[in-house]
């Protein structure tokens, strides 16, 4: 049996693993799914463009030309508490890839760093994103 912490970091890699093929799939494939993923007070940062809240969010993302990913590595790690969000289970999520866009006929590489926080309750495996960084390389 694994100890505890080694455990929770499978776990914690399992979700994350599952988070973003959810996410890529909602993002090349249903966008106005997206909103449900983001918590209320949640922001992006798009190529160093800032968008604040779940709905603006939903709306810049809707906005973009349809894509296609192709992700090329995920990586995910627990994120000990931070005093601002005590009690609340925390993961970091990297994921990089190569994304096409309709606008363009070529792929180009990214990276995409998300910061998720488990929903209220100490159990929950409902997971929304509270930061999502995008840079396009």
């Amino acid at each position: 049996m694994m100890p505890s912490n080694e455990l929770r970091i499978v776990e914690i890699c399992d979700y994350g693993k599952q988070f973003a093929e959810i996410y890529y799939e909602k993002l090349d494939k249903a966008r106005h799914n997206l909103l449900k993923l983001f918590h209320e007070q949640s922001t992006l940062i798009w190529n160093g463009n800032r968008v604040d809240g779940n709905g603006n969010i939903a709306e810049f993302l809707e906005r973009l030309p349809s894509s296609e990913t192709h992700l090329l590595s995920v990586d995910s790690q627990p994120v000990e508490d931070l005093p601002q969000i005590a009690g609340r289970r925390m993961m970091s999520v990297l994921c990089s890839g190569r994304m096409k866009f309709a606008s363009s006929s070529n792929f180009v590489n990214f990276t995409e760093s998300f910061l998720l926080i488990a929903e209220a309750g100490a159990d929950s495996n409902v997971w929304k994103v509270i930061s999502d960084t995008y840079r396009n390389h």
